[in-house]
């Protein structure tokens, strides 16, 4: 199943004064978000993904790393497993751009080997063994604070979006409604080596449970532990489709909300908002022929049972609804309503 082998297989400075809170607008590619970034000077731009849960900044997949006048290669080997994916390679030093932001000395891993991806990613990680972009820009006075914002347009078709954004420095207030709900990271491990947070699920009237995840832009689905999971194929009676591997129901099923409550704040997602559009069907393995009448969820199995210490993750297909921030400085999370489902 295409979305979620993609989700397994995620799994020196200027002295200028302080600007503010900086923009950079990425592309929602249906399954994945990314953003341009430009590496070196002359500049080479290399797409990367958007992934909060990974561990290192990297190029180099499908389009070559180029060496400029500000390449500095380190002896340093970088190795990183993502569940079905690999990358390795060995560690630069450059100049990394995004949009008007300037790092002149941020360090990267340029890959030599890479299994299940076709792009690079890009890093604001919570457990970073070193200084990322957001830390670097703060560091060097480009933005006011190390925290940075992520609106994920919502689209009902798998074609690519342009919009949304990262905001480096803060939140970008027009892109949410709303108070943003601030949590600590969670202290349960290994949900606390990500962006992870404690959070309560509920299916309509049946409640999962509490537990820790992680807020994930690197992962399509929402994933759950798989014994809540089968709780909602026991309350909706739906199947899991052989194919894509998604819960699936018959048409004339009512579906409930699901309902998140992160802090003390519900985050509600409604039939419509985790039902899959027809239009993506044959993008992502679902027969997409007249015949099938059947709704699809955006649901899936994390392929662990509750109490793993890591018992589900929020992926885009919920934070196409709610804006995120990430607060490296003092290690919490933060959601509000995305403005653009108003």
């Amino acid at each position: 199943m295409i979305i979620y082998n993609h989700d397994l297989s995620r799994w020196s400075s200027t002295s200028r004064s302080k600007r503010g809170i900086i923009g950079v607008t990425g592309s929602h590619r249906a399954v994945s978000y990314t953003v341009d970034v430009e590496v070196g000077s002359p500049s080479t731009v290399y797409t990367l993904l958007v992934d909060t849960g990974s561990s290192n900044t990297w190029v180099g997949a499908m389009k070559q790393y180029v060496n400029t006048s500000t390449s500095q290669k380190t002896p340093d080997d970088f190795v990183v497993t993502y569940g079905s994916g690999s990358v390795s390679g060995k560690e630069y030093i450059d100049q990394v751009s995004l949009g008007s932001l300037t790092i002149q000395k941020q360090s990267i891993g340029v890959a030599s080997q890479y299994k299940g991806f076709d792009v690079g990613t890009l890093k604001p990680d919570v457990q970073a063994t070193v200084d990322t972009v957001v830390e670097n820009g703060f560091n060097s006075g480009l933005i006011e604070s190390d925290i940075f914002g992520i609106y994920i347009p919502h689209s009902d078709t798998p074609n690519p979006v342009t919009g949304g954004g990262i905001s480096f420095g803060g939140a970008d207030n027009p892109k949410y409604t709303g108070e943003i709900t601030y949590v600590p990271i969670t202290s349960t491990f290994p949900a606390s080596t990500y962006w992870g947070i404690d959070a309560t699920f509920a299916y309509g009237t049946t409640l999962l449970g509490n537990t820790a995840g992680i807020v994930d832009t690197g992962t399509t689905l929402l994933l759950l532990a798989d014994d809540w999971l089968q709780k909602i194929l026991e309350a909706t009676g739906a199947t899991a489709d052989g194919p894509s591997g998604l819960l699936y129901v018959p048409s004339s099923t009512v579906l409930q909300d699901f309902t998140i409550t992160i802090g003390r704040q519900n985050f509600i997602l409604t039939p419509q908002q985790y039902t899959v559009p027809p239009s993506y069907y044959s993008d992502i393995g679902i027969d997409s022929s007249p015949g099938n009448t059947n709704k699809y969820l955006w649901f899936h199995y994390m392929s662990s049972n509750f109490g793993q210490g890591l018992d589900f993750v929020l992926g885009l297909k919920f934070l196409e609804h709610y804006y995120s921030v990430y607060d490296i400085k003092n290690r919490q999370v933060g959601l509000a309503t995305a403005y653009h489902i108003l």
